[in-house]
C-alpha cells in the first residue's frame, strides 16, 4: 500500500469506530461485547496502519535531507569566483 491508500484505510477504520461508540448495544450506554471486540481490532489495525506511516515518513524525511549539491566552499569554483567577486 502507498501512503494515500494508507492513510484513506486509516480513515475508513476511525469513521467505523466512531459509528461503534455512537451507537452502543451494550449495558448501561457501554459497547457490547461483539462491539467491544471490533473495536479493539480495529484499534490494532490503526496501530499498525500508524506504524506504517511513520516508516513511510521517516524515509520521506530521509530522502528530502539526502545530499545535495553544495552551495558554498570547494563545491563549484565559479559559484566561488564569483562570491569573491561581489562587493
Amino acid at each position: 500500500m502507498n501512503k494515500r491508500q494508507l492513510l484513506e484505510r486509516r480513515t475508513a477504520i476511525v469513521a467505523e469506530m466512531r459509528s461503534l461508540t455512537d451507537a452502543p448495544a451494550g449495558d448501561g450506554g457501554d459497547l457490547s461485547s461483539e462491539q467491544a471486540i471490533k473495536f479493539d481490532h480495529l484499534k490494532a489495525e490503526v496501530r499498525g496502519l500508524d506504524s506504517q506511516l511513520e516508516r513511510i515518513e521517516a524515509v520521506e524525511s530521509l530522502e528530502r535531507r539526502a545530499a545535495g549539491v553544495q552551495v558554498a566552499g570547494d563545491g563549484d569554483a565559479s559559484f566561488d569566483r564569483e562570491v569573491r567577486s561581489f562587493s
